[in-house]
């Protein structure tokens, strides 16, 4: 349930001129982070305006996403192999995680590295797996209330090429069994029976039967529409030129189809977020790291995804077509968690982005966060793990608990 809106700011959505005007909250962004948080506000009671300069919904990285919604991989992008692999490929364009080259890139690079300690990877584990078991459960319970993101529960192959990269997930499987995430170790012969298309013969694999996948252009279609009915004025091509700022709150939008006041604002804008930091008074080190997918017609599809681990790449059966691994530009932060949560500066700002590759899978519990810190409410989770002015004071502070489930 939405926490109720708190009435701070009475417009409502009218037209007038081709242009929005008086809106309680505007989301910037279209993917599946903002409109979960239009829909989830809408059902509180606000009259909101999602902004997508894109000329449909899902125009950024969202629609090419792996669609895993399951708990088990969501995972610091951040680690010491991470280190090790990671600044081989960032320069590789055909690598699995490739950053565009450019002189900002280097100051991240500091973070993320910093951000691979042992003690900071620990930290940032805890606070992804308590977000992705949330959000995984308010997936489950969307598609149980009818809506039609093609979700299915067909658990995960996690398949393995060498018999050391099967025992180091086989030992990192104990933690996820203390998160209540179940795994099965499988041998080269039981994948052929789980997958009997599958024609490699790997070293093993790791079998979760709890995760699922949905179609990542269905949810955030679904939830589009359910947010319209939900009153949410939706506008594509829309872009958002200047925040119009005045007493440390922003009053209104300057777009390409004219001004919109605002009460709040909400950016879930994924790799685009950054360019906003300067008018907050924030500084948003989101980098995009390349992403890709290949989509390829039905035949003899598996009936469940499969990752390969060594190689970077998930398949997922989807309605008439398998994906092989998307994920555009995918809106990396040095420490691998998003930022949710206000800038100091700026009273009526909440920032929703950096999510790297899990912004599907956390989409729905990003919306609940938005929504209870725009209303104020402060029970249930601790989010300064996420606080959008961590990276001001250059990583010295601890990243903080976890969030707690509700």
């Amino acid at each position: 349930m939405s926490p109720a809106w708190s009435g701070r700011h009475d417009a409502t959505v009218t037209r007038r001129n081709n242009s929005l005007r008086g809106v309680d909250v505007a989301v910037i962004g279209g993917g599946a982070v903002g409109v979960c948080a239009a829909w989830e506000l809408a059902r509180g009671g606000a009259s909101v305006a999602l902004l997508e300069r894109g000329p449909e919904l899902a125009w950024g990285c969202s629609a090419g996403n792996a669609g895993i919604v399951g708990p088990s991989h969501v995972l610091p992008l951040a680690g010491p192999a991470a280190v090790r692999d990671g600044l081989r490929w960032m320069t590789r364009p055909d690598s699995p995680f490739y950053v565009r080259p450019s002189p900002a890139v280097v100051p991240w690079l500091g973070r993320f590295a910093a951000a691979s300690a042992p003690a900071r990877v620990r930290r940032s584990r805890e606070v992804l797996r308590a977000l992705a078991i949330r959000s995984a459960g308010l997936h489950a319970g969307l598609a149980s209330a009818g809506l039609d993101t093609g979700y299915r529960q067909a658990g995960l192959l996690n398949v393995f090429s060498r018999e050391s990269a099967l025992a180091a997930a086989r030992r990192d499987a104990l933690a996820d069994e203390r998160d209540g995430i179940a795994h099965e170790v499988l041998t080269a012969e039981d994948v052929h029976v789980r997958a009997p298309t599958f024609a490699a013969d790997p070293a093993g694999a790791l079998f979760s039967p709890g995760e699922a996948h949905c179609d990542p252009h269905r949810f955030v279609a679904a939830v589009g529409s359910e947010a319209r009915a939900a009153g949410v004025e939706i506008r594509t091509g829309i872009e958002v030129l200047e925040l119009r700022k005045s007493g440390g709150r922003v009053d209104s939008l300057w777009t390409t189809g004219g001004d919109i006041p605002i009460g709040e604002l909400v950016i879930a804008a994924g790799v685009w977020t950054s360019r906003f930091g300067s008018q907050l008074g924030v500084e948003l080190p989101i980098e995009a790291g390349k992403g890709y997918h290949v989509d390829v017609p039905s035949g003899d599809d598996p009936e469940l995804p499969i990752w390969l681990h060594e190689d970077r790449v998930v398949i997922t059966p989807l309605d008439g077509r398998v994906r092989f691994a998307g994920r555009g530009l995918r809106p990396c932060t040095p420490d691998g968690l998003p930022v949710i949560g206000r800038p100091p500066a700026i009273e009526n700002a909440t920032l929703a982005a950096g999510h790297g590759m899990w912004g599907l899978q956390l989409a729905p519990v990003t919306a609940e966060l938005v929504a209870r810190v725009i209303v104020g409410d402060d029970s249930g989770s601790d989010l300064s793990p996420l606080r959008a002015d961590r990276f001001q004071i250059r990583d010295r502070s601890p990243i903080g608990s976890a969030p707690q489930q509700s």
